[in-house]
């Protein structure tokens, strides 16, 4: 998709030319062991430092070619890939089928379930599954859709052929030998399921959920026949809960009965909400209900669906294929439909999960008023006096269905879960929108059209947003309610702060690992992690983090410049236009270049890869001053730099420090509101210095005329009067 610059709509441009890349600060360490991470389906990682912009040109030709920036290592999968990856000790699982692009094998296509090394990307692991009967059972070429659920040493995987099989992978994790099976379970043959898979998708069968007092839940994928119309096993069990020592059976249930829409594609969700433990499963009628999981009791069921939708091939009532995500004692889904069916409206619900019964919003009723049973194609004909009341169970909390007119405004169906984190829902749909909501009000803050299919769910760390597409794009926002904050503003839309293009569909969901970020193409899975360790050398030269340089005494201690230029010139790296008009100088440090520009009467600090000049981020610091233009070359005011954060002050008298790598604004202080200070004649420039952890700078005036702040807080630490109340003036200080 097209990048957007922040300065496209300004006359005057500023231009720069420079060289190279950049990484990200230490993070926790933290495995994925599951599809969402952990029980809660919640797919938002407890790490910090994720990266927000690489490149994969050309790696799949030279591994670790020089156009490639921040990758740790890529790996060939099959020819399509939709399982979501886990890691777990070092090892990273990941579902494909056998083939190859362009590569043609003569065999039919089986599931592929790959395993890599965290460390270097090697393959040391691969179990191939033939495929299972009819193209309705199993597609084959969309491969093995689950991911494995890893608990130390033992993982569990449901296959394309509907087995569930269980490992001792301790071998593998101490480089010892291979897998060794423990025990399989064969869902046809033991409940005697008709399973159906969408030929165009999603092909994914039942991720295990996490296990609970030694039991794990395994949807059966138990669905339709060929015609769509009927339901082959109606009493086969579509929830089953298994001893995960054994496979022992410990209990079944089949709730949708003959009512299935399409087939089981929901994973179950394992949380204890105030204090009672639930399994919750979106069900292939279109109802979500949630089981107790020692005895299988149904403690809750909803209905997505409106009481008067009928089922329709397009449109009308809509089964589930996204998970549960339980988030403070409440569970949030939304409703969906296979791909074949296209696009549509859909149905984000919050539902309170301690309520008991039905606990739909309404109800369906005859005549009579008396409740009517659940009914696959319609749940009330209002033709023959049938009708929807509202339920007085309800524990619908609240729902988005649409909050205006336009098609932005709309929640259209989906095949992704949604992520939330600090109070925010961030959910995808199958159309491409992405949606910012409250998650107590379910309030719409904002939403973005990414204008390609996204399959996949978000991923959520360390306060960004990422949302990959069938596009190959990755489009990264800043988690926040407000659309000025979350992304860039273009043409008054709201845009991403990064969008990097993967160069091929994206149809599993990033994970954030032990300071990894991985990205399953359809064809090859990326481990980016843009630290130190993973730059090119010749790439990380240049260090200038203030004004004039390291110790502003304009001396450089690099060396290598040409003594002769050739006659054409130097070589030109890159030249960038369209970030602002302004005389600001540069301040350069570990492969990020920032400077400050005008746009629109406003001033933004501007953030540039130093390898590229591919804008990285860029944030609004103040409004522009009106000065003078015969005294503009005062206004050089060059960014301060100091590991993680950077200090811009705006002509207009706003000190703001912003994170360095992603341009989040981490404190603010006003020198005239704040200190009483008193600008120079021509507006303020100030270079705030650095001396321990003091931030010192100068707002002028009697009482503050010089000021030492702390610099992760902005807390003053000391202040120093002038006499005569001096104006701020226009030299910097040095130590």
């Amino acid at each position: 998709m097209e990048r957007h610059w922040i300065g496209q709509v300004c006359n005057a441009v500023m231009t720069v030319a420079m060289i190279c890349a950049t990484f990200v600060g230490e993070a926790l360490a933290d495995d994925w062991p599951m599809l969402g991470r952990d029980g809660t389906r919640n797919g938002v990682s407890t790490e910090i430092g994720a990266p927000t912009h690489w490149s994969v040109e050309n790696h799949e030709k030279n591994h670790v070619a020089r156009e490639s920036r921040g990758i740790r290592w890529s790996a060939p999968l099959g020819s399509e890939t939709h399982s979501s990856p886990v890691v777990s000790d070092g090892l990273v699982w990941i579902g494909t089928n056998n083939t190859q692009p362009g590569i043609p094998t003569g065999e039919p296509y089986h599931s592929v379930l790959k395993c890599f090394r965290v460390e270097d990307g090697k393959q040391v692991h691969e179990y191939v599954s033939p495929k299972l009967g009819t193209r309705t059972q199993d597609a084959g070429w969309t491969g093995l859709g689950s991911s494995p659920l890893i608990e130390g040493d033992r993982l569990w995987l449901t296959t394309n052929r509907s087995e569930v099989l269980c490992w001792d992978i301790g071998p593998l994790i101490r480089g010892e030998g291979t897998p060794r099976e423990l025990w399989k379970l064969d869902l046809i043959k033991t409940f005697d399921i008709s399973p159906h898979v969408p030929l165009m998708g999603p092909a994914r069968p039942c991720s295990i959920g996490a296990s609970w007092n030694d039991r794990i839940f395994v949807t059966t994928n138990n669905g339709v026949g060929e015609d769509r119309n009927s339901v082959p096993k109606p009493d086969s069990a579509n929830l089953v809960c298994l001893n995960k020592n054994t496979g022992e059976v410990f209990w079944k249930d089949s709730s949708p009965g003959s009512n299935i829409l399409l087939t089981q594609l929901s994973s179950p969700t394992v949380a204890t909400i105030r204090g009672q433990a639930q399994v919750i499963v979106p069900q292939s009628d279109g109802w979500v209900r949630a089981f107790e999981p020692m005895t299988g009791e149904k403690l809750w069921e909803f209905d997505i669906n409106t009481k008067e939708s009928i089922l329709r091939y397009f449109g009308g009532r809509n089964s589930l294929l996204g998970n549960a995500v339980v988030y403070e004692d409440r569970v949030y889904v939304a409703s969906g439909r296979d791909v074949e069916q296209g696009g549509g409206p859909g149905r984000l619900v919050c539902i309170d999960p301690t309520k008991r019964g039905d606990v739909s919003a309404e109800l369906a009723v005859n005549a009579e008023g008396q409740i009517l049973p659940h009914r696959r194609k319609q749940a009330v004909d209002t033709k023959v006096g049938e009708k929807a009341i509202a339920n007085p169970n309800s524990a619908l909390v609240w729902e988005f269905v649409k909050c205006g007119n336009e098609f932005e405004d709309e929640m259209h169906v989906t095949i992704s879960s949604v992520a939330i984190a600090k109070g925010l829902v961030i959910a995808p749909d199958f159309e491409g929108l992405v949606h910012c909501l409250d998650a107590k009000t379910g309030r719409r803050f904002w939403s973005y059209d990414t204008k390609a299919a996204i399959w996949a769910s978000p991923l959520i760390v360390d306060d960004k947003v990422y949302i990959t597409d069938e596009d190959g794009d990755v489009s990264i926002f800043s988690l926040s309610a407000d659309p000025n904050a979350a992304g860039r503003k273009l043409n008054g839309q709201i845009q991403p702060l990064a969008e990097i293009a993967m160069h091929d569909s994206i149809n599993s969901s990033p994970v954030f690992a032990n300071g990894v970020l991985y990205i399953a193409r359809r064809n090859r899975l990326f481990a980016i992690d843009v630290g130190k360790d993973h730059l090119d050398p010749e790439l990380t030269s240049g260090y200038w983090p203030q004004w004039r340089g390291p110790n502003r005494d304009n001396i450089s201690s690099e060396k290598g410049l040409l003594k002769e230029w050739p006659e054409s010139g130097p070589l030109l790296k890159w030249r960038v236009e369209g970030i602002g008009e302004g005389i600001s100088s540069l301040s350069i440090a570990e492969g990020i270049v920032l400077t400050v520009g005008y746009v629109d009467g406003e001033e933004y600090a501007i953030a540039l890869l130093q390898s590229t000049g591919e804008l990285l981020w860029s944030t609004r610091i103040g409004a522009a001053v009106n000065e003078n233009p015969l005294m503009r070359l005062l206004s050089q005011r060059s960014p301060t730099i100091d590991g993680e954060r950077a200090y811009f002050v705006a002509a207009s008298g706003e000190l703001v420090c912003l994170a360095y790598r992603d341009g989040r604004e981490q404190w603010r202080k006003n020198y005239v509101a704040d200190f009483g200070g008193k600008k120079g004649y021509w507006g303020y420039c100030d270079y705030p210095l650095i001396d321990g952890e003091k931030l010192i700078c100068t707002p002028g005036g009697a009482s503050d005329t010089i000021v030492a702040l702390h610099k992760e807080t902005g807390a003053v630490l000391w202040k120093s009067a002038h006499p005569e109340g001096d104006s701020a003036a226009y030299a910097a200080m040095v130590v």
